[in-house]
């Protein structure tokens, strides 16, 4: 129950036509100590006064001249929210006991009263309001809380959710358009590695501000999850072109404002984010389709290159509807064993093999024989990488003990492709030890080929799960090298088996003076390193011969093998062996 100071500092106002029964009631309500009270004599003035000060009690007469208490009583109910209206009717005819109570108050007194009874009920009452109030705040934060993001305040999904589905009832009643925006911070996951979460939550916070200052009053701003911001545009007028103008602004306007520099704790950090926005008008297209729609658009922007925005048209409607289709057949895929290891051999500079590099393909029921390209990064974005590279794992090594039991290939390795998200598991190292026992491949001839932005994300992570490995005798290969220089700040650190050189450089050494002088540097590093450097995409015995003659010991590529399945593979190199010696070093 609220305290006695509380009660005493509740506002009350007296409400009667005769100044002498006003002042009488103040005397009583002064010596009960009651500090914050106010009168009036005229009882049109009644409403205008509770909706400025919020009155917690109204000791209103009934009976007055010109307008009585039943139609103050009414006013007052339109007042309040939640149906709460805090008056003590007083009048002289009992009879409208039941009509007061009918029409909203909280209690009844008849004249004459007795004043102890008065001030009993003038407690009790208030004693009520001031708990409502109380319960209604709370009842009110646990809502907000409910439909709030914690660390921002700005709305959830759920608060978003409701709100698009209003503004497009809306729209369809109005003929107005709405906009909504699909926003990602660029990087951030690199942000919350190199600074830490509480940094990266505290750009969250910063990035929140900055785009409520970029959007009008009554629009709408969301966190969606982790970086993503949705933004809900109202009411842009009944034409999409100028909708779609408007929009374009506060986009153009959230760009500008996002590229200024946050201080994060002392750190000086710049950031962009990019943006997919979509135009919408009515209830034709489902909430969820909206959000679709405008996630595309926003990954179409990242595609382009980031720190853009971009708008979603009815061709990536297409491209939306085919990838929908396209995962379905690669959840259909992985159940129906349609994918397929194929493999590229790898010699030495004699034209002898070593090895090979497995390769997958996707034998699609209605679309043929599919490359990498055309369905590996819809995986990596569903999340269906995962459960594909388990099998290419197996596969491989089943692969690996055949040949380790034919004493041709007895000696051969094989390279399988491993990427950033498997290899982010926190289980990756057991899933490649659990491999080789299932399977039992043997180890020593396993090479796992990671890329240099595979490794970029969180080097003392990888190097660890790298030494795991590395410790059941699997080789690592680092794939693409000279395709960027970031590895080379912690090239040291990982436990190499071989390098690759990136097929670019292969394609241009003969043709391009400086990638040939990178293409010598890159071999005189693997040679200071003990590592054997692999030239990949070979295509032409001039290119075989460069390299070789600059310290490649590892050859792969159409001019040595063409990719196909394990026996054909074999009988292609063995047919095409001895026109690889004539072009030996």
């Amino acid at each position: 129950m609220p305290d006695k100071v509380d009660v005493l500092e509740a506002h009350i106002l007296i409400v009667d036509d005769k100044g002498a029964n006003v002042r009488l009631l103040e005397e009583l309500l002064h010596s009960l100590g009651y500090r914050r009270v106010k009168s009036t004599q005229n009882p049109f003035e009644v409403c205008d006064l509770h909706r400025t000060h919020h009155f917690d009690l109204i000791l209103l007469d009934l009976q007055m001249p010109g307008m009585d208490g039943f139609s103050v009583l009414e006013g007052l109910s339109l007042i309040e929210e939640g149906g709460y209206v805090p008056v003590l009717a007083i009048t002289v005819q009992p009879d409208h006991k039941l009509r007061a109570l009918a029409a909203g108050a909280k209690d009844f007194v008849a004249k004459p009263f007795e004043l102890a009874e008065l001030s009993t009920r003038i407690h009790n009452l208030l004693e009520v309001r001031l708990l409502h109030k109380k319960l209604t705040k709370e009842v009110n934060a646990l809502e907000s809380f409910a439909l709030h993001d914690t660390l921002t305040g700005l709305a959830n999904r759920r608060l978003l959710m409701d709100r698009l589905n209003q503004s497009r009832l809306s729209s369809a009643r109005t003929h107005n358009h709405g906009a909504l925006m699909f926003l990602d911070i660029d990087h951030f996951k690199q942000t919350n590695d190199t600074l830490g979460h509480d940094v990266g939550d505290l750009l969250l916070q910063q990035v929140s501000k900055r785009l409520l200052l970029c959007v009008r009053e009554g629009d709408c701003v969301a966190r969606f999850g982790g970086d993503e911001f949705v933004l809900l545009l109202d009411a842009l007028g009944q034409h999409a072109p100028d909708a779609a103008r408007q929009a374009d602004t506060v986009a153009e306007k959230i760009l500008l404002s996002l590229q200024q520099r946050f201080d994060l704790q002392g750190h000086s950090y710049e950031t962009s984010v990019s943006i997919g926005a979509v135009v919408f008008q009515g209830v034709l297209d489902p909430v969820s389709d909206v959000l679709k729609k405008a996630d595309r658009a926003m990954y179409r922007a990242k595609s382009l290159g980031r720190n853009q925005v971009c708008f979603f048209d009815p061709a990536m409607q297409a491209t939306v509807l085919a990838q929908e289709a396209l995962i379905q057949d690669l959840q259909h895929g992985l159940a129906s064993d349609e994918f397929v290891l194929y493999y590229q051999v790898q010699v030495d500079a004699q034209g002898v093999a070593l090895g090979a590099e497995a390769l997958l393909r996707w034998r699609h029921g209605d679309q043929g024989l599919l490359l990498p390209g055309q369905f590996i990064g819809l995986a990596e974005e569903t999340g269906l990488i995962l459960p594909l590279g388990h099998w290419v794992l197996e596969a491989a090594c089943r692969q690996l003990l055949v040949w380790a039991q034919d004493p041709q290939t007895a000696h051969w390795t094989l390279t399988i492709n491993i990427g950033a998200c498997q290899l982010a598991q926190a289980d990756f190292a057991a899933s490649v030890a659990l491999a080789l026992h299932i399977t039992g491949a043997p180890a020593n001839k396993l090479i796992l080929e990671l890329t240099e932005d595979t490794l970029a994300c969180d080097v003392a992570d990888t190097v660890t799960k790298m030494t795991t490995i590395r410790a059941l005798g699997v080789g690592f290969c680092l794939d693409d090298f000279g395709a960027g220089l970031a590895s080379l700040s912690y090239f040291k650190r990982l436990p190499l088996a071989q390098i690759k050189i990136d097929q670019a450089l292969v394609h241009s050494a003969l043709t391009d003076d400086s990638v040939a002088v990178i293409a010598r540097a890159i071999t005189a590093l693997g040679a200071s390193l003990g590592l054997p450097v692999v030239a990949e995409g070979v295509e032409t015995a001039a290119q075989r011969d460069f390299f070789v003659a600059i310290g490649c010991s590892v050859f792969q590529g159409r001019h040595i093998g063409a990719v196909a399945l394990p026996d054909e593979m074999l009988e292609v190199y063995t047919k095409n062996r001895p026109l690889a010696l004539l072009h030996k070093a």
